[in-house]
Formats: structure tokens, sequence, C-alpha cells
């Protein structure tokens, strides 16, 4: 999913007081401590990974970092360390975004998944060319597109694939930001019937 940047200057001032009027608290992703249940996650990527922090009613208060990326117009390398472990809570869906800036666009994946307690996830994203990856005046053109792949690690086995919820933002109310199944936005939104 590629979405092209279209954020005027005022639009952020904007975002934060529309939250702010909306009742949506502040409230934070606490990390676990590491005496309390919490999984372990790497980043294996050079691109943007962040967790979508949401209040009590499920609205998008901020977000909190995890791997910084490089900059929208590459001017700034990544300063992700693959080293650095990050520890989830385990108690609720992590919904996370893996964002990869390119010249003019950004190619973004909203998702969520439940950690396992005590487990060790790996998260790997990469951009890459897909030579039919969009159609142009009926021709398939190839397209540059992203993906994230998670996987559970194991200390005396392989790596198993853990799978992954695809999140949309619903903007039905500007006022909370919420973040739904694809299953959710099918229900909410059906595909509109043509009529002749």
């Amino acid at each position: 999913m590629k979405i092209k940047p279209g954020t005027h200057w005022f639009s952020i001032p904007l975002l934060a007081a529309v939250v702010l009027l909306s009742g949506c608290q502040l409230a934070g992703y606490r990390t676990p401590t590491a005496d309390e249940p919490h999984a372990e996650l790497r980043i294996e990527t050079n691109d943007r990974v962040r967790i979508l922090l949401l209040d009590e009613k499920g609205c998008m208060t901020h977000s909190q970092e995890l791997a910084e990326g490089p900059s929208f117009l590459g001017a700034v390398s990544s300063r992700t360390d693959p080293s650095k472990v990050h520890l989830l809570r385990t108690d609720q869906d992590v919904i996370m975004e893996y964002a990869s800036p390119s010249v003019g666009k950004i190619c973004r994946i909203l998702f969520s998944f439940r950690p396992e307690s005590g487990a060790r996830y790996r998260l790997a994203g990469n951009r890459f060319i897909d030579p039919k990856g969009d159609t142009f005046f009926g021709k398939e053109i190839s397209a540059e597109k992203c993906d994230v792949v998670m996987m559970k690690e194991k200390a005396d086995g392989p790596q198993t694939p853990v799978p992954l919820q695809g999140r949309s933002p619903d903007l039905a109310s500007p006022m909370c930001i919420k973040f739904i199944t694809q299953e959710e936005v099918r229900r909410k939104y059906p595909p509109a019937v043509a009529r002749f």
C-alpha cells in the first residue's frame, strides 16, 4: 500500500488539538519491566517501525518509535540498532506501523499481533519491485512495494512465521482515529454496487 504525503504545515498542530478536544487521554504504552510478563522483539530493517498507542476508547494518542528509519527525503540514514531488544506487553494486541520512505512516496503497512509471554520475535521488512504490481491503462506494470515479516524464534528449532492482522485507520470520526481489521473495514464500508 503506497501513500503519497499531503501534509500541510498546519496539520500536525491541528491533529494534536483534535486529539485533545476529543477527550482521548495521552495514556501512553507502558513498556513492561524484565520482571513482568513480556515478549522480546528485535528489528532487522532500515525502515521506520513504531507502536501506535491507544487510549481506553481505542483512540490513537501518540506512538512509540522502535526504529527511526531514514528521513523522508533520504538525507539522514537509518539509526536502527538490530541488536537492541524491545520488550512488549503480552496482555493486549500490539498495533504497529512499518513505513518505508522513497522519493515522493511512503510504503506503509499497519498490522497487529498478540505477543506470547516469554517468546522472542524478529521483525524484518524491505522494499521490492513487483513486475506486475500495478495496472496502467489496462497494462500490468512494475510497482515498488514493501513487505513485513514477523518470525517467532526458537532456541531449539527453526523459526516459525507469526500471522499478522492487517489494520486500517478508520477515519469516520476525526476526533478519534481507530485502527480496525480488514474484516471490520469490509463490514463497515461494503464495496459499492454498480447500477446501470
